[in-house]
């Protein structure tokens, strides 16, 4: 999987949390929004135009007030209407905090008999308790509370309240768009995070390790020891072994059965990078190559990765300055040359090791010839 894959699998579910939330918002929370701001709107006015205006929505649907002499308030209803020919009572419940209970149905139904109407209907701004919609049913009374009321008065209102109750809905709506925004955008940054964790390896391959501490693990951050002589030789007969093979015996088949070109010789000035989908025996083998071609530089004897990132080269004898050599008669000149020749071969190692990315920025450990008084040194690649 290429690097761009988890970042997709990361983002799909704050794509999907911003597709929603944007679809429920701009239709069931704006209508939602604008029934809230319709009827407090409607709870602004006086209880008579709010009742006039019932009765415009429902003269839409055939009832027509009676002519009957009676005042508003008496009975426990408001309002005698005639629909064809049938007789129904209204009332009107004012306010959005009204709150219409079972006794409410009850007294509205002795009031339908005692009328000798065929039904009636009950319009509040408020809401509906208990069981007051089971007893309306079997008395034939229709409750219109506030969810219902609204979408039927929303075309009798004047059309300058149709407007400032649209600006107050479109108000709370964007408020809300911004809000999902921001939680979207949150969640893509935790996406990111969580991606990057996921890719951690690979990224963790191109950061330096710290020179004052001792190598760590590329998969558990542990620090490894230092590899015993004994297994330092036979690391070093694994990486001297043959042209093409690895430390673990991978030869160039195993990159080419991946779809990968083998490194290339040993003169080839320039080799693949490290392509993200290489596998652990892959890598093996890179590194196997790595050491081969460090060991085949001249004044170098063998070279072993004691760690993941720790490359241990050994100088071969001919390194040793001679004793009857004029030239190191004197032993600070003998020193500036030994240092010198050991920054020629640090170069060349390094040299090799940097057309492998993934090795760019090991660490070399340089242990002199043997029988030599002069010092272990380490160096840096990058």
């Amino acid at each position: 999987m290429t690097t761009v894959g988890p970042f997709l699998l990361a983002l799909l579910p704050a794509a999907v949390f911003g597709v929603t939330a944007y679809l429920l918002i701009t239709t069931l929370a704006r209508r939602n929004a604008e029934t809230e701001a319709g009827l407090a709107r409607l709870a602004s006015l006086r209880w008579r135009d709010f009742a006039h205006l019932t009765l415009d929505a429902l003269r839409r649907e055939g009832f027509v007030e009676a002519n009957v002499e009676r005042q508003p308030g008496d009975s426990d209803f408001d309002f005698v209407l005639a629909q064809n020919g049938d007789r129904w009572l209204l009332s009107c419940k004012h306010g959005t905090r009204y709150r219409l209970g079972e006794q409410t149905v009850r007294e509205f139904a002795t009031a339908i008999r005692m009328q000798g109407a065929q039904g009636g209907i009950i319009a509040t701004l408020g809401h509906s308790d208990g069981f007051a919609s089971e007893i309306a049913k079997t008395h034939n009374v229709r409750l219109l509370d506030g969810r219902r009321l609204w979408p039927m008065l929303h075309g009798v209102i004047p059309p300058d309240q149709q407007r400032e109750v649209a600006l107050a809905a479109e108000r709370k709506t964007q408020r809300l768009l911004a809000l999902t925004a921001l939680i979207t955008v949150g969640l893509v940054a935790l996406a990111f995070v969580f991606a990057s964790r996921s890719l951690g390896p690979d990224i963790d391959a191109n950061v330096a390790p710290d020179p004052a501490r001792p190598a760590s693990t590329a998969a558990s951050g542990q620090t490894e020891p230092a590899a015993h002589p004994a297994d330092r030789d036979m690391a070093t007969s694994r990486a001297v072994n043959g042209p093409g093979s690895g430390s673990n015996g991978t030869d160039d088949s195993t990159l080419a059965s991946h779809g990968q070109r083998p490194p290339a010789s040993a003169g080839s000035p320039d080799l693949p990078l490290l392509p993200p989908e290489l596998t652990e025996q892959e890598r093996e083998h890179r590194r196997g190559l790595a050491a081969q071609r460090v060991s085949s530089l001249e004044g170098i004897a063998s070279s072993v990765w004691s760690t993941r990132s720790t490359l241990v080269i050994a100088l071969s004898p001919s390194q040793a300055p001679s004793s009857n050599d004029p030239q190191h008669a004197d032993p600070q000149d003998a020193g500036q040359s030994e240092r010198s020749q050991g920054d020629d071969l640090f170069a060349l190692a390094c040299a090799e090791l940097v057309r492998f990315e993934e090795l760019r920025y090991s660490r070399l450990q340089i242990e002199p010839p043997a029988g030599s008084t002069r010092p272990v040194r380490w160096r840096q690649c990058q």
